[in-house]
């Protein structure tokens, strides 16, 4: 019998989703997110929900339902905490046949350090197109107001700035 730890057996996993993708993915969505998990060990930390428990961060290749990077936190550890760290695992996990890569998040992941490195160029286009959603302050939501004319990325329906400002 042989035995494998974690870390080998995910690079083992990975190895198989590469063949089987036969390079024909060409677009990959990674969808990243944490979980708290309630525990009742003592070493086990208070989580923002008032529990006691851990909050591991992962990142889902969507494709090949496949986690391409994953960090175990304690629950005392905010969602939001080095999300750049585990975000970068998980771009540097995925086969160098992706030319389009789509980001979706929490707004866990709303922070100008990963949104920047999200955006940076990289052969010709952004690294990612991505979808973070934000708490709505009332700050974003009266720059949101604000907005007269609405353009839309080109695989994405008009947005109608009247719709914007119905919003409440």
């Amino acid at each position: 019998m042989v035995e494998i730890g974690i870390d080998q057996h995910k690079h083992f996993s990975y190895a198989v989703a590469q063949d089987d993708s036969s390079g024909q993915n060409v677009s990959q969505r990674l969808d990243h997110d944490g979980t708290i998990i309630e525990s009742a060990t003592r070493s086990a930390a208070m989580t923002c929900q008032g529990t006691r428990g851990y909050q591991p961060s992962r990142v889902l290749w969507a494709e090949q339902d496949l986690i391409v990077a994953d960090e175990f936190r304690d629950g005392n550890v905010p969602a939001g905490c080095d999300v750049l760290r585990v975000v970068r695992r998980a771009f540097d996990a995925l086969p160098e046949t992706a030319e389009q890569i789509y980001y979706r998040a929490d707004s866990a992941s709303y922070n100008h350090e990963l949104l920047n490195w999200l955006r940076e160029e990289k052969n010709g286009r952004p690294r990612a197109i991505f979808a973070v959603s934000a708490d709505m302050s009332p700050q974003l939501k009266e720059t949101v107001l604000a907005v007269e004319d609405w353009h839309a990325g080109s695989n994405s329906p008009s947005i109608d700035a009247r719709h914007a400002k119905g919003a409440s």
